[in-house]
């Protein structure tokens, strides 16, 4: 079968492929649910690249959110194909900092600072805005694989712009609460399929 490289959302684990996961290796993929949180974007994107670099053949990158910023910058194998999940898919020197500037979440504010500085998810309304359709299985997975995040990945840009020359499919998620609604659409010009 195929090679499946999913990369997470900021504040949160690979953990959060948990449901995923089983149902592609059962069907015969390989798959790896990378863990992010290296400090920076372009630390993230090494791994990432690592990870990649193990796989034989094609890969389908998939990267939801800020996980989006972290596969753009991969450089892939023939044949391969990027998917972007209700994610940031920026262009050159665009960085996460920008473009939640211009389309502010209007779900609530479910990110706040720790006290090491790091970025992290909580708050009163994060079960709704972060996954308010899902079973209370899935949230429970969701709140489990959350994790701190560096501050300074929101103000770095990709190293390179993967889907200039990888395609790109853009799966925009009309209920999410958490990216601005007006952000994916446009976001999703960008890709070879939406």
């Amino acid at each position: 079968m195929g090679n499946i490289l999913l990369v997470h959302g900021a504040c949160m684990s690979g953990a959060c492929w948990d449901l995923v996961v089983p149902q592609l290796r059962e069907i015969g993929h390989r798959v790896e649910a990378i863990d992010l949180h290296r400090g920076s974007l372009a630390a993230d994107t090494r791994h990432a690249q690592e990870v990649t670099d193990t796989f034989d053949g094609s890969v389908l990158a998939c990267g939801h959110s800020y996980g989006r910023m972290v596969v753009t910058g991969l450089t892939l194998p023939p044949r391969s194909q990027l998917a972007y999940i209700a994610a940031f898919m920026p262009e050159h020197n665009e960085t996460a900092g920008d473009l939640t500037t211009r389309w502010p979440a209007e779900g609530g504010e479910v990110m706040s600072l720790d006290a090491n500085g790091d970025i992290v998810l909580g708050g009163a309304e994060l079960d709704d805005v972060c996954w308010g359709g899902a079973t209370s299985e899935q949230a429970a997975v969701g709140r489990a694989a959350r994790r701190p995040q560096a501050l300074s990945v929101n103000f770095e840009s990709p190293v390179r712009i993967g889907w200039r020359d990888t395609p790109s499919t853009y799966d925009v998620c009309r209920q999410d609460r958490a990216v601005h609604p007006d952000l994916q659409p446009d976001m999703a010009k960008r890709a070879a399929n939406v």
